[in-house]
């Protein structure tokens, strides 16, 4: 059987009708209303809407916008306050608008039909992907550095957009904090006060205007205290990964991703692990692949704990090598990597083969089994990259 047929049946956008990449985009992200998606109406009315609530239930922010509104008694706190409101607002309305739908990266695709599917050709889409890429079955694509799919904002999480969420979670839980303090703000002293005179103007019989502001105030501060709960446990996994390198598919997968089961399945705890022996069988481990990123949010070193976990040290260099052709790699490894080690971590932010790159120095031509200490290669060095 030719690989085009095994390609066909295994592809689940061929079996039984034929998927263009165009409708799984438009399937991923939702469907139109006026022109416009969903997911963006859902966002805009849903900001709107709580801003329109919260100054009409007479909170903080209602007496802020009056005085606004009486421009010649307005104070420079009043016309602050708002001005900080519409900024921020506005602001996480665009970066939505900007993220939504946004290109985590996909890789092209192109006609592999001639090769084997061994040979690092996706089986679903026909793209030769990097090697911390992961195909996306909602987008029809593969994806690198894929984190997640994220379906309030119609994408996937990948390389390209992965600092754009980071910054959306940071901002989203920001507002619904402010939303949550202002909506509690309000209610708080008609639930808990003991005074006489504020129960009375809380409750002012059932079905009052009063009481269903007061009741309405305290189920909006409980529903945006879960939704603050959840972005900023968004906000700070992320930044975790980003600090790390990691993305959520590697953490929640472990030893299933492809590229890491090896380390996973030899991994027997800090006293039974040879680094050295794994290095030479594998190549890199997973703290140095992981390293690799070449859009992290936070430029560290990696996770001492995670370089602890897998058995890597900290004190690493870091590579530059330049093809003369417009591409400069910056790669962080380790002294004691063998210059085919050098080629996977190139190859993982070139998308390259490791076995297409060649690395030299004027005319010396650098050895996959040697070390880079063997050739006194050191932080800072500048070798020149080309490819076979």
């Amino acid at each position: 059987m030719r690989w085009s047929e095994t390609a066909a049946s295994a592809r689940p956008e061929t079996s039984g009708r034929v998927v263009k990449l165009t409708d799984l985009l438009a399937e991923a992200r939702g469907r139109k209303y006026l022109g416009v998606e969903e997911g963006r109406w859902i966002f805009i009315l849903g900001h709107s809407l709580g801003v329109v609530f919260l100054v009409a239930t007479n909170t903080y922010l209602a007496d802020r916008v009056k005085g606004v509104w009486n421009w010649s008694t307005a104070s420079a706190w009043d016309c602050t306050y708002v001005l900080c409101v519409v900024l921020a607002v506005g602001g996480n309305l665009w970066l939505h608008n900007h993220l939504f739908g946004s290109d985590p990266g996909w890789m092209p695709r192109e006609d592999f039909s001639s090769e084997a599917p061994g040979d690092g050709i996706c089986p679903y889409c026909r793209a030769r992907p990097m090697l911390r890429s992961r195909h996306d079955h909602h987008t029809g694509q593969c994806v690198p550095c894929f984190d997640h799919y994220c379906p309030m904002l119609g994408t996937t999480i990948g390389d390209c957009n992965h600092a754009k969420f980071w910054l959306y979670n940071a901002t989203q839980a920001f507002i619904t904090a402010w939303g949550c303090l202002l909506a509690f703000q309000a209610s708080g002293p008609c639930l808990w006060s003991s005074s006489q005179q504020v129960q009375e103007a809380c409750w002012q019989g059932f079905g009052s205007w009063a009481s269903i502001r007061t009741v309405m105030l305290a189920i909006t501060s409980l529903m945006l205290a879960a939704l603050t709960n959840m972005f900023s446990g968004l906000w700070t996994l992320h930044t975790v990964l980003a600090a790390s390198g990691q993305t959520t598919y590697e953490v929640a997968k472990g030893s299933q991703v492809p590229y890491l089961a090896p380390f996973f399945r030899d991994y027997r705890g800090p006293q039974r692990w040879d680094a050295s022996k794994i290095a030479k069988r594998h190549g890199p481990s997973p703290a140095e692949l992981l390293r690799a990123s070449k859009n992290s949010v936070v430029n560290t070193r990696g996770s001492a704990l995670l370089c602890r976990c897998l058995g890597t040290w900290l004190s690493m260099i870091e590579v530059v090598l330049n093809d003369r052709l417009g591409k400069k790699v910056r790669v962080k490894c380790n002294e004691d990597d063998t210059i085919g080690d050098l080629k996977k971590l190139v190859a993982a932010q070139t998308g390259t083969r490791p076995e297409k790159i060649r690395i030299q120095k004027w005319y010396n031509v650098f050895k996959d089994h040697i070390t880079l200490a063997d050739y006194e290669i050191h932080d800072g060095m500048g070798l020149e990259l080309y490819y076979n």
